[in-house]
């Protein structure tokens, strides 16, 4: 009822005005329209190009890490190949087809070559985690997966690095307490299988970069890691994830060690 006087008020006012006042009032309105038609288009191409170098900014900071990881993941794998050979360089050194006739030289060439990988690695470790700080306003939610492999890293590797040196080549250091095969052995498969899990967390780190970046932009999302075992953790944005075994499976194994199943 309102709407419908308030219309016929103003249909009344219009055809009350002069033809010139009609003319003026439609070219006003006519600029009005244009005004707001205008920016809103200016708005909306504003929005789009935010858009677009918030995007370019996320690809860009995604890409550099991306390829950081990439290089950090090759220099560990070089890494790990060279300490699980020396199980075969600790049997073999004392064979002369082997040394070569002279087991210092021998040993001296073996022991820099981990040198030289190691340094390596950790070159790229420091470019790696370089990408993380050069980005860190677009990687705000990886704050914690990056805490947490660091400490993981440290312990697993850099903190181990030393006192294996000096177990495998103690002549190297100045030591002459040379261990038996069978414990330079085990020293080298637990530190390779503690650096095979850091390659694992590696992978993690992978797919958790590109669903906050790329993933967000695309709108898509990558699955994470599921290892056969449950006792292995998974990295994730919040730190180490490791599943809680089921009800069912607690019980399980609560008869297994009682000898009931």
């Amino acid at each position: 009822m309102y709407l419908n006087d308030f219309i016929n008020a103003i249909h009344s006012w219009v055809v009350s005005l002069h033809p010139n006042e009609v003319a003026l009032l439609s070219t006003s309105i006519g600029a009005i329209i244009t005004l707001i038609a205008a920016y809103i288009a200016v708005r909306t191409a504003f929005k789009q190009i935010a858009r677009q170098f918030e995007h370019k900014i996320v690809y860009e900071g995604w890409q550099d890490l991306q390829q950081k990881l990439f290089d950090f993941s090759n220099a560990l794998t070089d890494y790990d190949s060279v300490v699980q050979w020396l199980t075969y360089f600790v049997t073999s050194q004392d064979n002369l087809l082997v040394n070569g006739g002279n087991k210092a030289k021998h040993r001296q060439e073996k022991w820099q070559q981990l040198i030289d990988t190691y340094s390596n690695l950790q070159k790229a470790y420091i470019a790696f985690l370089r990408s993380f700080e050069n980005h860190e306003v677009i990687l705000l939610p990886l704050s914690k997966m990056k805490k947490a492999f660091i400490e993981e890293y440290r312990k697993r590797i850099d903190d181990r690095n030393q006192k294996f040196m000096e177990l495998l080549f103690p002549e190297m250091y100045g030591q002459s307490n040379n261990p038996s095969p069978d414990d330079a052995k085990k020293e080298i498969n637990d530190y390779w299988y503690q650096m095979s899990e850091i390659s694992a967390f590696l992978d993690d780190c992978r797919v958790e970069l590109q669903n906050v970046t790329v993933g967000k932009v695309l709108h898509k999302k990558v699955p994470r890691r599921e290892p056969p075992d449950k006792k292995y953790k998974i990295l994730t944005t919040d730190g180490f994830l490791t599943e809680k075994p089921t009800f069912k499976e607690l019980v399980k194994k609560l008869l297994k060690v009682k000898g009931l199943v």
